[in-house]
């Protein structure tokens, strides 16, 4: 849904999967550098700003892949699992659409409403 604000403040909502893929797609061939601050060894050509934080992984209790994944939650439910998984965006070596656990931790970046 396009109006879900959530967490995000007035005037700004949690971005879906339609704009993961306008995001992907601005970034071009190389999405994962574009999209990375380049304290994180991206060159961040969008003014994206994403570092690498990995996400929470429940099983195990702790934050994985913290130096080589970011994983941002998308309002939009997966379409290819069950209701417990979310659509998320990948970023780990490109930037693809993905899905994630519910009970897991990711990111949110709030994208300005239109």
């Amino acid at each position: 849904p396009e109006t879900v604000q959530g967490i995000c403040p007035d005037g700004w909502r949690i971005p879906s999967k339609a704009d993961f893929k306008a995001l992907i797609e601005a970034a071009g061939d190389s999405a994962e550098l574009n999209l990375v601050n380049s304290s994180s060894g991206g060159k961040n050509m969008l003014g994206f700003g994403a570092d690498y934080v990995g996400y929470y992984n429940i099983t195990y209790s702790k934050v994985q892949s913290g130096g080589d994944e970011i994983d941002l939650w998308a309002a939009d439910n997966s379409n290819w699992r069950s209701g417990e998984y979310a659509t998320s965006l990948d970023i780990s070596g490109d930037a693809e659409i993905s899905e994630f656990p519910k009970d897991w931790g990711a990111s949110v970046r709030c994208v300005k409403s239109k």
